[in-house]
């Protein structure tokens, strides 16, 4: 916006109107009789109504030309606030952009290093018996989620709390594993031994087949405990018939809430105002009944 002319050098509206009956004004006053064939008088008079209106007409003209230019500062003041608005929103979106990258990051990082390492799902606890003639003999103990919740999983007649499927539901399930192996090991109860892998496979489970004390309401997760938890359901649920296109609508809601900025922004209670809602209506309970009754594609 080009900027407006500069002011006048002065205000008009202080001028004051010269005597013409006296100095070089009222010299002006007889030349003016002569020119026009008029008395003093008239001439006079005709002189102060000229410098009256030509007064008017700078003070009009002053008056307009400083109310032209305050606009124009004000506008300009108006298009520079609007930058610095846009300015300050264009790098909130950066950072917010920058941000999600870096989790994105972080969460690609975290699952190729869960993919290099053993997986907790996969993986056996190996225990050491002496020897039997020349040959050493192990056992292993599979555990991934609770037997509870892999056969609540599996009934759509059942709900199941996605608290199972967190790193801590898997640990209980860890545990509980550890433990039932622990108790077979000490009896010598249920052992089988394998000829072709040389290893002991015990199959007794106690308190994995009943609820954990420990479970928490959906609504009640962390973006941490989803996160983590996401993948072990979705390979559970799709071992238990749900219905493909189900575990990835629940997967993608879990991501969307991870890249939400909402945390960021209100780390008080931004997380918490962000799941709430969403877990309350969406979770794996509210879902599974569509899931294992729909069509399968």
């Amino acid at each position: 916006m080009a900027d407006p002319a500069p002011a006048p050098p002065r205000d008009p509206r202080s001028d004051v109107m010269p005597d013409y009956s006296v100095g070089s004004a009222a010299a002006y006053v007889v030349d003016l009789a002569a020119r026009l064939s008029v008395t003093e008088d008239q001439a006079r008079g005709f002189a102060v109504a000229n410098w009256n209106f030509e007064h008017q007409s700078a003070v009009e003209a002053w008056e307009e030309h400083q109310a032209s230019f305050q606009e124009a500062r004000r506008l300009e003041e108006e298009e520079r606030q609007r930058q610095e608005e846009e300015a300050r929103h264009l790098r909130e979106e950066e950072e917010r952009l920058r941000q999600a990258e870096e989790d994105q990051r972080r969460q690609e990082a975290e699952d190729a290093r869960r993919e290099r390492e053993p997986n907790q799902e996969q993986t056996a606890s190996t225990f050491t018996f002496p020897k039997i003639g020349q040959e050493l003999v192990s056992t292993r103990a599979d555990y991934g989620i609770t037997e509870y919740a892999l056969t609540a999983l599996r009934d759509p007649t059942k709900l199941v709390d996605f608290w199972y499927f967190t790193h801590e539901g898997c640990e209980e399930a860890r545990k509980l594993a550890l433990a039932s192996v622990a108790d077979d090991v000490s009896a010598g109860l249920h052992g089988k031994l394998d000829p072709t892998t040389n290893t002991f496979s015990f199959m007794r489970v106690s308190a994995a087949g009943k609820p954990s004390r420990n479970a928490a309401p959906d609504a009640s997760l962390t973006l941490r405990q989803l996160s983590e938890a996401k993948q072990v359901f979705g390979k559970y649920a799709k071992q238990s018939g749900w219905d493909e296109a189900h575990i990835q609508a629940f997967v993608v809601l879990i991501m969307r809430l991870e890249s939400h900025d909402a945390p960021r922004r209100y780390p008080e209670f931004g997380e918490r105002a962000l799941v709430r809602p969403q877990l309350s209506q969406t979770s794996p309970s509210s879902m599974k009944a569509v899931s294992m009754t729909s069509p399968r594609t």
